[in-house]
């Protein structure tokens, strides 16, 4: 299209996907509807990859959200919402997903973004992940980006507390008691977890998430990082290592590829 067509600008319904290049106007999906006809209000697009850039429309189908704005990020979903809280807190957070729930504590910084995550489980793969194992999580791409797992295989884990004194500098350390809040629980709703596109699909891996999801009575499971990405049936095997992005896309599943069959597929989780 680019060579082709030659486009001064690209308008893009919902987040734009890695390899989208050009001069792209991001449009809100969701608020494009028929339900946000009468909004008569002014709002902003903002060029992702250019986002001291901000371009101001007059209606109510532009609007920057989301990674793809680089505007403050919002949580999509219930489960998103924990990487939000008071700043200089530690939070005991549950994550309910279709095969049962398992603890997570969150450190949140002077900005109230979390940016440590304890996971209290392996996810049933042992093999990948001790129990506990810790993540950092980056907020450069102005969203949540969980990365690799610290495991601890042979040797105790630290107390999740020391874990963040020894890792973050100008750490702000009250009552430590006082800095665990009250424990919040997300339910798992399958409707909340469906991704709406492809693009958010390929964004959301690329991130460093992990999916779970079912197809065909086949619960599947796909785990990456740094563009290196495993798919394994859940609580037995891996079936492919060391795919990159566009390869676990094309990866047939019944001879059906991932790319066409994700968008319908219930997702049983997503985690870091």
């Amino acid at each position: 299209m680019l060579k082709e067509i030659e486009p001064s600008k690209i308008i893009c319904y919902s987040e734009p996907f890695e390899e989208m290049q050009g001069d792209i106007i991001y449009i809100d999906y969701e608020l494009s509807s028929w339900q946000h006809l009468s909004d008569d209000k002014s709002s902003f697009a903002v060029k992702p990859y250019e986002r001291d850039v901000i371009v101001k429309y007059s209606g109510y189908v532009c609007k920057g959200g989301g990674s793809a704005s680089g505007g403050d990020w919002i949580p999509k979903k219930p489960n998103d919402e924990r990487f939000l809280g008071e700043p200089n807190t530690i939070k005991n957070n549950t994550v309910t997903t279709k095969n049962g729930n398992y603890k997570v504590e969150d450190y949140y910084d002077s900005t109230g973004k979390a940016v440590a995550e304890r996971h209290l489980t392996n996810h049933n793969r042992s093999d990948k992940h001790s129990v506990p194992h810790d993540h950092f999580i980056d907020w450069k791409k102005g969203y949540p980006d969980p990365q690799p797992p610290m495991n601890y295989p042979n040797n105790p884990a630290p107390a999740f507390i020391d874990f963040i004194k020894e890792n973050f500098e100008n750490l702000i350390i009250g009552d430590e008691k006082s800095m665990y809040t009250k424990d919040a629980n997300y339910e798992y709703n399958p409707d909340d977890y469906k991704f709406e596109t492809l693009g958010e699909f390929k964004i959301y891996l690329d991130s460093g998430w992990n999916v779970g999801f079912e197809y065909n009575g086949i619960e599947y499971g796909i785990e990456g990082h740094y563009n290196s990405f495993d798919i394994w049936i859940y609580d037995k095997c891996d079936i492919a290592n060391g795919l990159t992005l566009e390869e676990v896309l094309d990866y047939k599943l019944d001879g059906v590829k991932i790319r066409d069959l994700i968008l319908d597929a219930e997702i049983t989780e997503r985690l870091a």
